[in-house]
């Protein structure tokens, strides 16, 4: 499950269940984060219980179709496809590794869509600033460069990160080509480990903190 903080204060501009990290982009309070629940749980099924209980936010990611987990980009699309819900209704978060060039990003968002089976989704993040897939400060610069293309091109309604420390997202927004700031950190943040320096960070950028894991790690 993730979950959005109400840190730093924006306009009240959403519904009362959901909370704005980019001008007319709504977030739901709550999303369930799909990876295939470690082989337990089949992807499909699970969204679709989550959509039918009335939950309207997704997440999944490219590196959720790999490492034994199956295909869960695709059942989660299956399950939008099949609920019955309106797209407009869903918010659905996607991530993607860094990429080497700008023609692997786009490849590597264009995958991402396909497996969604959707024409853009809500919310793009850099899933982590580390090796293997991001060797360098410079490759999450250039990766992000490419997001904000892929912002401008209606791929996305908005462009974040995820697993940034302060230091690391300050390197980002140094970066010459960095026109655009994250609207959403997605980190984890429960009771027994919250990283209050990088949410402090983000606070003074007018960056979201996304919680991952709100209720701890089992």
């Amino acid at each position: 499950m993730a979950l959005p903080l109400a840190l730093p204060l924006l306009a009240l501009a959403c519904a009362g269940d959901r909370l704005e990290i980019a001008p007319g982009v709504c977030m739901p309070y709550a999303s369930d984060g799909d990876v295939m629940k470690h082989g337990q749980v089949n992807d499909t099924a699970a969204a679709a219980l989550w959509l039918a209980a009335g939950g309207r936010g997704l997440d999944t990611a490219w590196s959720y179709d790999f490492g034994g987990y199956g295909h869960a980009q695709r059942q989660v699309g299956v399950a939008i496809a099949a609920s019955g819900v309106p797209r407009e209704e869903i918010f659905l978060t996607t991530k993607i590794p860094c990429g080497a060039s700008a023609s692997e990003v786009d490849a590597l968002v264009a995958y991402d869509l396909e497996q969604l089976m959707l024409p853009y989704v809500d919310l793009l993040l850099i899933h982590k600033p580390t090796a293997p897939a991001c060797n360098s400060s410079a490759q999450v610069a250039l990766t992000w460069a490419r997001l904000q293309t892929v912002l401008a091109a209606g791929k996305t309604r908005a462009i974040g990160v995820s697993n940034f420390d302060g230091a690391t997202l300050a390197e980002l927004l140094a970066a010459p080509t960095t026109s655009v700031t994250p609207a959403v950190n997605q980190i984890s943040f429960h009771v027994s480990g919250i990283d209050r320096a990088t949410v402090a960070y983000c606070a003074s950028k007018g960056i979201r903190i996304e919680a991952y894991s709100p209720f701890g790690h089992t």
